[in-house]
């Protein structure tokens, strides 16, 4: 790193804030940090209605360039697209008025980096020929595609089925309309970085996982005897399908094992499918004051994803407060835990609830499981790290 101070642009097609998620999570702290190192950064971002909130908090770290839009699917759309899913799918994060803001920044200021937070905002595609000499980036917390692809394959219902199946399609071609276009990918795990390489990217090429910062474990707060946390977006499709298939085939069978184990669920903007799981043993409080509190509260946390990309920092999270995690392979993916020995990775229905009886039981386990993990969210995930080597791939770039 020699030391030269970068002007960064990210765009985005949600305003990264409140922190109380994965994604909203690895946007603020990458720009925080690019602001710590000395960096001069510029947010460009849509404010979506569904998630909308005051851009004054992000104001502390950057330049903030936010802009409210309706993505959701109303009447007006409906009549706006002609019915036309295809149009829709991805049109709905376009606003002429938007890209014509985008387009005169791009003449103002002179950025040396581009950095999108993944592939949907290369609807501003136009806008984005007026860049000068900026390189663009990829910034991928996920193959966006991948996501909905194992999504359909999960979903029971045709009708959704159907719908994932097509917005897969929409992404896909997104996704490979857009790479040609890129000086550079970061991805961010090393099977993401294979994936973009099978895609037939040329560009630089490299992953840089989202970190995280270690703060203070609560050692006076202990956890409730018995108890299995799961908390995570549940408005999030790839959560709650994760939770329903837990509910229906591995829950009775830790009940089997271990009748006094509790599951206990948390998480912000929960749909009503989430609202409508009735399960014995279990305690849904939906959103919380603080997940780390949550967290700490809980003998173990299980993140059992059928579908999915990317890493999920619900993991590391839960590492980084010295617990147990239980995951299948999906949810496990992207982050290169050693099993049975940093987590405990199961996808059999069955032997994930053996799993969790067992860890319930044995705390000497439990706990060397929690400790083996801390030391590899330690050794991994340190943001001051990580910003070093964002810091080395856009000089290279």
């Amino acid at each position: 790193m020699s030391g030269k101070k970068l002007n960064i642009l990210v765009l985005s097609n949600r305003l990264p804030y409140p922190l109380n998620d994965g994604g909203n999570i690895a946007t603020y702290k990458n720009i925080e940090y690019f602001n710590k190192i000395g960096y001069k950064v510029s947010l460009f971002s849509l404010n979506t209605k569904k998630h909308w909130h005051s851009p004054d908090p992000l104001e502390k770290i950057c330049q903030v360039y936010a802009f409210d839009i309706e993505t959701g699917l109303q009447v007006s759309t409906v009549f706006k697209y002609g019915f036309n899913f295809n149009k829709f799918a991805l049109g709905r994060f376009y606003s002429a008025e938007i890209e014509h803001s985008l387009a005169q920044l791009l003449a103002k200021e002179s950025f040396d980096i581009i950095q999108l937070e993944g592939p949907y905002m290369w609807v501003y595609k136009k806008a984005l020929q007026k860049k000068g000499k900026a390189k663009v980036v990829l910034r991928a917390h996920n193959i966006e595609h991948l996501i909905w692809q194992r999504q359909a394959k999960n979903e029971k219902r045709f009708f959704k089925r159907l719908l994932a199946k097509k917005y897969a399609q929409n992404l896909k071609q997104l996704e490979y309309e857009l790479l040609p276009n890129l000086d550079g990918v970061i991805a961010i795990s090393d099977e993401d970085e294979a994936y973009f390489k099978q895609m037939g990217f040329k560009g630089l090429l490299s992953s840089i996982n989202a970190g995280i910062e270690l703060g203070a474990i609560c050692e006076t707060l202990k956890p409730t005897p018995n108890t299995i946390g799961f908390i995570g977006s549940l408005e999030w499709l790839p959560n709650v399908m994760g939770l329903e298939w837990f509910v229906k085939e591995v829950w009775d069978k830790v009940l089997e094992l271990h009748p006094k184990a509790e599951l206990h669920v948390a998480g912000k903007n929960p749909i009503e499918r989430v609202k409508a799981i009735n399960a014995k043993n279990y305690v849904f409080y939906g959103m919380v004051d603080s997940a780390k509190v949550f967290t700490q509260q809980n003998e173990l946390m299980i993140v059992p994803l059928l579908s999915g990309s990317g890493m999920r920092m619900k993991i590391i999270e839960a590492m980084a407060n010295k617990k147990c995690v239980v995951s299948t392979s999906i949810g496990a993916e992207g982050i290169q835990l050693e099993n049975k020995k940093d987590a405990w990775i199961e996808d059999n229905p069955q032997k994930m609830a053996e799993a969790i009886a067992f860890l319930l039981k044995n705390k000497a386990k439990n706990a060397e499981i929690a400790e083996n993990g801390y030391g590899f969210v330690q050794k991994n995930y340190d943001w001051n790290e990580l910003i070093l080597n964002f810091a080395n791939f856009y000089e290279t770039v």
